[in-house]
């Protein structure tokens, strides 16, 4: 009875190291902030780079949907590039834009769309937390209550002559 509540009082006041749910072990960003400038009719788009900063060692994250909080008017926009990767912890994952291939997020301007029309907003990645690599577990680990699970990096577009 004694080794189990000093385990709870070492879990209690971190001496475990601070739990997931109360720490932020997440950044999200996109190369040049998040800004370009695109053509008529021309497919651009942003790459990114996810790291986790548990340095505990212990959570792993899957990063799984991206959205945008804009409005892309003239033009198609398309998240199916994003790769849904799977980040160890105190690790890094970048990736370059490539039309129609890898990337964050990309945008297929109308060939119609006036020139200096500027779109922006929000991405937002949806992530999922595990104890351990997610593969390894069959997706099963998942961390119960985590407090972040999600993360934005704002972005914008712009149609150049």
């Amino acid at each position: 009875m004694k080794l189990q509540t000093l385990a709870w009082m070492c879990m209690a006041f971190g001496v475990f190291g601070a739990p997931l749910h109360s720490q932020t072990i997440l950044d999200f960003q996109m190369p040049g902030g998040g800004t370009i400038t695109g053509s008529p009719g021309q497919t651009v788009g942003w790459g990114y780079t996810i790291t986790n900063l548990d340095q505990t060692g212990t959570f792993w994250l899957s990063a799984d949907v991206v959205s945008s909080t804009g409005n892309f008017g003239s033009g198609a926009p398309d998240s199916s590039v994003f790769d849904h990767v799977i980040v160890p912890p105190g690790a890094s994952v970048t990736v370059t834009f490539a039309p129609n291939s890898a990337g964050l997020f990309q945008f297929t301007w109308d060939q119609s769309a006036a020139v200096g029309t500027v779109y922006s907003g929000d991405f937002l990645l949806d992530v999922t937390w595990y104890t351990g690599d997610p593969r390894a577990c069959n997706f099963t680990c998942k961390v119960a209550n985590p407090l972040q699970t999600e993360a934005q990096s704002s972005y914008s577009v712009t149609l150049g002559g």
